[in-house]
Protein backbone atom coordinates (compact mmCIF):
# COMPACT_ATOMS: atom_id res chain seq x y z
CA UNK A 1 0.00 0.00 0.00
CA UNK A 2 1.20 3.50 -1.07
CA UNK A 3 2.44 6.11 1.54
CA UNK A 4 1.61 9.69 0.94
CA UNK A 5 2.79 12.25 2.89
CA UNK A 6 0.02 12.51 5.69
CA UNK A 7 0.17 8.73 6.19
CA UNK A 8 -0.71 5.35 4.86
CA UNK A 9 -3.51 5.32 1.98
CA UNK A 10 -5.56 2.71 1.41
CA UNK A 11 -8.76 1.67 -0.51
CA UNK A 12 -12.07 1.55 0.58
CA UNK A 13 -13.02 -2.24 -0.84
CA UNK A 14 -16.86 -2.58 0.53
CA UNK A 15 -19.48 -0.07 0.84
CA UNK A 16 -22.78 -0.74 2.01
CA UNK A 17 -25.36 2.18 1.61
CA UNK A 18 -28.29 2.58 4.46
CA UNK A 19 -31.54 0.69 3.51
CA UNK A 20 -33.39 4.56 2.47
CA UNK A 21 -30.82 5.07 0.14
CA UNK A 22 -30.91 1.58 -1.56
CA UNK A 23 -34.63 2.25 -1.68
CA UNK A 24 -34.46 5.27 -3.21
CA UNK A 25 -32.01 4.23 -5.67
CA UNK A 26 -34.02 1.41 -6.55
CA UNK A 27 -37.23 3.39 -6.87
CA UNK A 28 -35.00 6.39 -9.47
CA UNK A 29 -34.10 3.07 -11.35
CA UNK A 30 -38.02 1.78 -12.10
CA UNK A 31 -39.38 5.16 -12.94
CA UNK A 32 -36.52 5.89 -15.04
CA UNK A 33 -37.11 2.41 -16.83
CA UNK A 34 -40.75 2.93 -17.12
CA UNK A 35 -40.32 6.13 -18.79
CA UNK A 36 -38.04 4.91 -21.05
CA UNK A 37 -40.48 2.12 -21.72
CA UNK A 38 -43.41 5.05 -22.08
CA UNK A 39 -41.36 6.90 -24.39
CA UNK A 40 -40.63 3.95 -26.53
CA UNK A 41 -43.94 3.13 -27.09
CA UNK A 42 -45.43 6.24 -27.95
CA UNK A 43 -42.10 6.52 -30.79
CA UNK A 44 -43.80 3.22 -31.73
CA UNK A 45 -46.72 4.61 -32.50
CA UNK A 46 -45.91 7.35 -34.02
CA UNK A 47 -44.09 6.08 -36.66
CA UNK A 48 -46.85 3.51 -37.14
CA UNK A 49 -49.33 6.63 -37.59
CA UNK A 50 -46.97 8.09 -40.10
CA UNK A 51 -46.51 4.80 -42.18
CA UNK A 52 -50.31 4.79 -42.11
CA UNK A 53 -50.79 8.10 -43.07
CA UNK A 54 -48.29 7.70 -45.72
CA UNK A 55 -50.23 4.01 -47.67
CA UNK A 56 -53.42 6.31 -47.16
CA UNK A 57 -51.87 9.25 -49.13
CA UNK A 58 -50.52 6.82 -51.77
CA UNK A 59 -53.70 5.15 -52.50
CA UNK A 60 -55.77 8.18 -52.62
CA UNK A 61 -53.27 9.66 -55.26
CA UNK A 62 -52.65 6.83 -56.64
CA UNK A 63 -48.98 7.27 -56.55
CA UNK A 64 -46.95 4.53 -58.26
CA UNK A 65 -43.45 5.25 -56.78
CA UNK A 66 -44.99 5.49 -53.24
CA UNK A 67 -46.85 2.53 -53.33
CA UNK A 68 -43.43 0.58 -54.49
CA UNK A 69 -41.78 2.91 -51.75
CA UNK A 70 -44.48 1.10 -48.57
CA UNK A 71 -44.79 -2.20 -49.90
CA UNK A 72 -42.53 -3.80 -47.50
CA UNK A 73 -44.25 -1.48 -44.49
CA UNK A 74 -47.55 -2.66 -45.99
CA UNK A 75 -46.68 -6.55 -45.45
CA UNK A 76 -45.49 -5.80 -42.20
CA UNK A 77 -48.92 -4.10 -41.20
CA UNK A 78 -50.54 -6.87 -42.57
CA UNK A 79 -52.52 -5.11 -45.25
CA UNK A 80 -53.49 -7.20 -48.31
CA UNK A 81 -51.60 -6.40 -51.60
CA UNK A 82 -54.51 -3.71 -52.56
CA UNK A 83 -55.27 -0.88 -50.65
CA UNK A 84 -57.45 -1.68 -48.02
CA UNK A 85 -58.97 1.96 -48.03
CA UNK A 86 -60.12 1.85 -51.70
CA UNK A 87 -61.88 -1.64 -50.84
CA UNK A 88 -63.50 0.31 -47.96
CA UNK A 89 -64.61 3.59 -50.15
CA UNK A 90 -65.47 1.61 -53.27
CA UNK A 91 -62.68 3.04 -55.06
Amino acid sequence: MPYSRYGKSGEIQDIKPFEPMVKSIELQAAAERERKAVVTKAEGGKQAMIVEAAIMISCASGAAVCDATLSPFRRRAGHAASCPWRARSGA
